[in-house]
């Protein structure tokens, strides 16, 4: 006895879904709306979930982020750094009509309307604006005298994604390497990225603002360090102010400051000499460092 079944089998076409990348993000602090729809899918088929197949509204809320939802819509009022890689699974169930695929009526009495399930992976990403280094806030000032050896730099402790391009302008034109300027530029992920500029011979012309413009294919942020014209001190005047009864002595210092840029004394050395008609002469040096 032969047996004779018949399996047809057709092709569905490819569920065409509104979001068309599957890593989609925003900037820190600012709102994220994610759309789970698909092409004429009613939302109320649409289905939104985590990576482990949870209620994705359920996951956010228990880590008290705000979130609305709006038919197959999603939104994140305010997107943090614990957002990033969370991924984000979208489901779109559609009913399989076998006589609208071409199903002979022949062959329709055994065969029984199915449905069809869809997904769509996607990743959050958090944008973050490249961040400068704290230790030079914005409109740092360099003293430099004329002559000397100068060096500014900028280091980036954080950016999401990674600092691409970097834009260095000096009093508001775009300066290049020269001949006495040399540009040093960092961009390895594995390392903090770092743009430097040494000056061999600081001239009239090199002082000015310099602003480095940080990059990152999404946001960008500036910082501003000012190379300023300063002179070593003037020779400062010094005179003992007084003498106590018990032999501790105070000197006086003043400075002539006739420029605004010049430096203030920083350091003094105290020369202490014991004299001993029996002894030669010890000499001690003490440094002090002016708070």
């Amino acid at each position: 006895m032969i047996y004779k079944k018949t399996i047809n089998l057709f092709i569905l076409k490819n569920l065409e879904w509104k979001t068309k990348i599957n890593k989609i993000g925003a900037q820190i602090g600012q709102p994220l709306t994610i759309n789970c729809g698909a092409e004429n899918i009613p939302d109320e088929a649409i289905q939104i979930l985590d990576s482990k197949g949870r209620a994705i509204e359920e996951v956010l809320d228990n880590n008290n982020n705000e979130v609305v939802i709006t038919g197959a819509e999603i939104t994140l009022t305010k997107i943090g750094k614990e957002h990033k890689g969370l991924k984000i699974r979208c489901v779109a169930v559609r009913p399989i009509n076998l006589k609208n695929l071409g199903l002979s009526e022949d062959l329709d009495i055994n065969s029984v309307d199915s449905v069809h399930t869809d997904e769509l992976d996607l990743i959050i990403d958090v944008w973050i604006p490249p961040k400068f280094d704290d230790h030079f806030s914005s409109n740092h000032r360099h003293y430099a005298i004329p002559g000397s050896k100068q060096l500014l730099r900028w280091t980036i402790t954080e950016s999401n994604p990674p600092v691409k391009i970097w834009t260095l302008n000096k009093d508001g034109e775009i300066l290049i390497e020269k001949e006495k300027i040399k540009i040093i530029q960092n961009l390895n992920e594995t390392t903090k990225p770092f743009f430097a500029v040494l000056i061999e011979n600081v001239q009239d012309e090199d002082y000015g603002r310099y602003t480095l413009t940080a990059h990152n294919g999404i946001l960008e942020s500036q910082q501003t360090q000012t190379l300023v014209i300063t002179q070593p001190p003037s020779q400062p005047k010094v005179f003992v102010d007084w003498v106590s009864s018990n032999g501790s002595v105070s000197w006086r210092i003043e400075e002539q400051k006739q420029n605004k840029n010049q430096l203030n004394v920083a350091y003094f050395w105290i020369v202490y000499k014991q004299i001993s008609k029996r002894l030669q002469q010890q000499q001690q040096i003490n440094y002090f460092k002016l708070r």
